[in-house]
């Protein structure tokens, strides 16, 4: 059950102020908080996404309890979690990491306590974590092949990543790197024109 691990939630209610409140808002009101108080200051995109995920299954299970909606959001974290598997297998796959590399690598990711508690959480944590390998996923594959294609991709996960936590901007860190020294080899080239419009 949500209740059980949980990081923030506070009470299922609309009149708290944690993770479930700003969840409950969204679904019930259909509206965003209007404070940013403890809790609602943090950016919407999880709790969009949530609560309309929560919303069909509630709908499909025939349930208007104010609990199930924010247990059937553990749905979200859940899949994340999840799917940093296979994206991890992507980066390994994209850096060449194979053999006993690639088996270390994608064990830590699956046996990694972090990772197993934040996929329980109703809070943005997994998502962003996602989102934070897949920025890192699309930077190395924007180095290795910089087409409009992916650099449109990986501008599109920023934006996201954005609206679900401002942590997210530490990848902004390694993605500044990888396009200067993008940049200065293009410099070197004299290939410049092409890649000024992509920055």
């Amino acid at each position: 059950p949500c209740d059980q691990r949980t990081h923030d939630l506070w009470e299922i209610s609309l009149d708290g102020n944690g993770h479930a409140a700003y969840l409950l808002h969204i679904i019930c009101q259909k509206q965003l908080p209007s404070t940013n108080a403890v809790q609602f200051y943090q950016q919407p995109f999880f709790y969009l996404l949530a609560g309309a995920v929560s919303k069909g299954v509630n709908v499909l299970l025939g349930s208007n309890d104010l609990y199930y909606f924010v247990d059937a959001a553990k749905i979200v974290p859940c899949i994340c979690s999840c799917y940093m598997l296979t994206l991890s297998q992507s980066i390994c796959n994209l850096c060449k990491v194979t053999g006993k590399g690639k088996i270390y690598a994608i064990a830590f990711i699956a046996f990694c306590p972090a990772f197993f508690l934040v996929g329980q959480h109703v809070n943005c944590d997994a998502l962003v974590a996602f989102l934070m390998a897949l920025a890192f996923y699309y930077t190395l594959l924007w180095e290795q092949n910089p087409t409009w294609k992916n650099t449109i991709s990986m501008a599109f996960v920023f934006g996201i990543g954005m609206m679900t936590k401002v942590s997210f901007l530490v990848v902004a860190v390694f993605t500044a790197f990888i396009m200067l020294r993008k940049f200065i080899f293009f410099i070197k080239e004299k290939k410049t024109g092409v890649m000024i419009a992509r920055f």
